[in-house]
């Protein structure tokens, strides 16, 4: 198990059932990890791809789709099986043109394959649909920051959330950072960084980042550092845009429409967290049903919870973010 993976025992578990489980008389199983930026989907299905890789004796496939990478386009789904036909072994000068026609050789190769396929960052269900292969033994293990409702509705695949950790687990990953005497020696330290960090995996990481680079810091001088930050972003920053946390929430809130992401900014400001469509209506000055369908677009990109029918939240980061994000506005409306 590497240093980015902690905890996720019962999804572990749960994805064994889902993918290994049941029996699919004519198509393949396929399970979708959701959940915002941040949250280890990636490492997840690593994790629990390399603990079941020796139940599939024909091979593995794996495929970065960059749906939302911060530097490359997003790859179309006949590079990724041209890819894979290679990998499979078929020549390459014998791939042929056309989407439809590698895919439906794709399908054909792999028919009577027991194949475990790996395809993360997608960026939409019509990326994914082509990949699927023919068959039923094997299983397909999709990772998404948005919900993919299409792919869950046309080809019966299997939903997981993927969202914070437990407090044990996010203690269990700050431990394989940073060493459990660390950890130990500074208990009421480590459960306030734990809270500002939103017990999300990137956040945690990126604090324990820090606190590796400088052994010699207190867990608890780092916890005022956060405690003290105007933001909580603030102090969860990263030079690299593909782990910087603000950097990864900026790409899933450029994805939305205009309209939902304005509303998204404005949600940060509210006082309530939890609100309902009357509520976020009267603060907006929106139609309700304009709300409500803005509302469901910040849910199928997992930006927003709703935690019971008709009411929403936004997690603790998020707020951060959607604060973030207002105030930067305000700094360029005004010159600053």
């Amino acid at each position: 198990m590497g240093p980015d993976f902690a905890g996720r025992q019962d999804t572990v578990l749960l994805l064994d059932r889902l993918a290994l489980g049941a029996a699919r008389p004519a198509s393949p199983a396929v399970v979708l990890l959701s959940g915002v930026a941040g949250t280890g989907k990636t490492a997840l299905a690593l994790h629990w791809a390399h603990r079941v890789a020796d139940q599939f004796v024909d091979g593995h496939l794996y495929a970065d789709l960059r749906g939302f990478h911060p530097s490359k386009s997003v790859r179309s789904a006949l590079e990724v099986l041209t890819s894979f036909l290679v990998a499979l072994g078929w020549p390459p000068h014998l791939v042929p043109n056309g989407l439809d026609a590698v895919a439906a050789l794709y399908r054909s190769l792999v028919a009577d394959r027991r194949l475990l396929i790996v395809l993360d960052d997608a960026r939409d269900a019509t990326q994914v649909r082509p990949l699927l292969p023919g068959g039923s033994r094997s299983v397909v293990l999709v990772t998404s920051r948005l919900q993919l409702t299409g792919l869950v509705a046309a080809e019966a695949a299997r939903r997981v959330p993927v969202g914070q950790l437990d407090v044990g687990e996010a203690r269990e990953l700050l431990s394989r950072r940073l060493g459990s005497s660390r950890i130990a020696a500074e208990p009421e330290a480590v459960d306030r960084i734990i809270a500002r960090c939103g017990r999300l995996p990137l956040a945690l990481a990126l604090f324990a980042a820090r606190a590796a680079a400088h052994p010699t810091f207190s867990l608890t001088a780092l916890a005022d550092e956060l405690d003290e930050s105007p933001n909580p972003l603030d102090g969860l920053h990263s030079e690299d845009a593909a782990t910087d946390l603000r950097t990864a929430l900026g790409r899933s809130l450029r994805a939305l429409s205009p309209d939902a992401a304005s509303l998204f900014v404005r949600l940060g400001t509210a006082d309530d967290g939890h609100l309902t469509v009357p509520e976020i209506s009267d603060l907006t000055g929106l139609p309700r049903r304009r709300v409500g369908e803005l509302l469901r677009e910040l849910v199928l990109a997992n930006l927003l919870s709703e935690q019971a029918p008709g009411r929403f939240a936004l997690d603790y980061l998020l707020q951060a973010y959607a604060i973030a994000v207002d105030e930067e506005r305000l700094t360029r409306a005004v010159g600053g």
